[in-house]
């Protein structure tokens, strides 16, 4: 499924602190925390971003893995197809989406700086 990116507010949310993190509760928000937590040492690349988030994954769901769930501005979503919450590389950027209804809304910046 293609959806449409909308930064919420207009712009990235992200700072210092995860700020998208107040827009997800339960299992996506601790894996996200986990996942960040985890990639802050890394390379940044998209694709250590996305093993960071994978690994979370397992680490809070026994036996979870991280799916593509969609596409956004020509960009593949990787994530929960139960919570429509995932990555996707943006602009060059990991972003943090959340599918709403038949599209995508980035809520931020995987690891801002």
């Amino acid at each position: 499924m293609i959806g449409t990116a909308v930064l919420a507010g207009g712009k990235s949310l992200l700072r210092a602190s995860p700020s998208f993190l107040r827009q997800l509760a339960g299992k996506d928000k601790k894996i996200l925390e986990i996942a960040v937590n985890n990639a802050k040492g890394g390379s940044g690349s998209f694709a250590s971003n996305l093993e960071a988030v994978s690994k979370a994954t397992s680490q809070v769901i026994p036996g979870g893995k991280v799916s593509v769930i969609g596409n956004v501005n020509g960009a593949t979503v990787f994530g929960s197809a139960r919570s429509g919450v995932g990555i996707a590389e943006i602009g060059g950027k990991t972003m943090v989406v959340k599918k709403v209804g038949e599209t995508f809304k980035v809520l931020g910046e995987f690891l801002g700086k």
